[in-house]
């Protein structure tokens, strides 16, 4: 599974980064300990971490990955993105190109998953009736919820209200598109993986001007009737929605990055 080159100067990093610890160092280099190499959990760490290139992986090739050299570590860059990310909740109609949606759940991937599991998939719901059959449904829940007098509703009777006397799409703002990050129920830290992955699709939207907006509503609806929502999304029963977007071009442009309350932050 490993293969190492005569590059490599048996300097034990891949060892001690792997974090499954199933490295050892032997005099003729890097070795998989042959009754651990099921615990192997793809993350790379190995083939990143040779400065030499000594070192290839048959799970996560060498050749697929790119050195650092080239990515932008300016701490202030990064700042600024993460500062640039607005929760947009007004949209012009004009559709956002499935290659440019493509470009955004595909630096989702990138995020970090418990144990590398990377099961997290993304659903770009693009046709309008299906997003207002989302927004129906939704409501309808909260609806149901109102009558049968729960009391976690209260706060939220005037949303029924606003959107069927009104017809103001409380759900979605309006927005073109809904991007919903999906997990299978029995993946371990499946909602956190999915909800963080979502953070990486909105870094990414921002970059490209496309507007997003987290879609609490419809989130609390998914959670409570997760099958209703697998059959209109057309996924297996057992998925279950971690996270969802609104999305679109935004209406508005914003001119500054807008400041946020002091830093808490302790020290002990």
């Amino acid at each position: 599974m490993l293969q190492i080159s005569s590059d490599c100067t048996k300097c034990a990093k891949c060892v001690k980064v792997c974090p499954t610890s199933i490295i050892e160092m032997t005099d003729n280099g890097p070795l998989l300990k042959p009754e651990r190499i099921k615990g192997c959990i793809k993350c790379g760490h190995c083939v990143s971490v040779c400065d030499k290139g000594a070192l290839d992986h048959q799970l996560v090739p060498l050749a697929n990955q790119e050195s650092t050299d080239n990515v932008i570590n300016s701490p202030e860059a990064v700042k600024a993105t993460m500062r640039s990310v607005r929760s947009i909740r007004n949209y012009r109609k004009t559709p956002v190109s499935k290659e440019l949606i493509a470009d955004i759940a595909d630096a989702a991937r990138y995020v970090p998953t418990a144990r590398n599991t990377q099961q997290v998939s993304y659903l770009a719901v693009l046709n309008p009736e299906t997003v207002k059959l989302l927004a129906d449904k939704t409501v309808d829940y909260f609806a149901e919820a109102i009558e049968a007098g729960e009391p976690w509703v209260r706060p939220y009777r005037g949303l029924v209200r606003v959107y069927r006397d009104k017809g103001y799409d409380i759900v979605f703002r309006g927005a073109p598109h809904v991007l919903i990050s999906v997990y299978p129920k029995s993946q371990y830290y499946g909602e956190d993986n999915a909800r963080l992955g979502m953070v990486y699709a909105r870094l990414q939207a921002s970059v490209h001007n496309i507007g997003t907006c987290w879609a609490g509503f419809f989130e609390m609806y998914a959670v409570a009737k997760p099958e209703e929502v697998a059959e209109i999304l057309k996924i297996d029963a057992d998925m279950r929605v971690g996270a969802a977007v609104m999305f679109g071009h935004p209406a508005f442009k914003y001119h500054r990055l807008v400041e946020r309350e002091p830093l808490n932050i302790s020290f002990i």
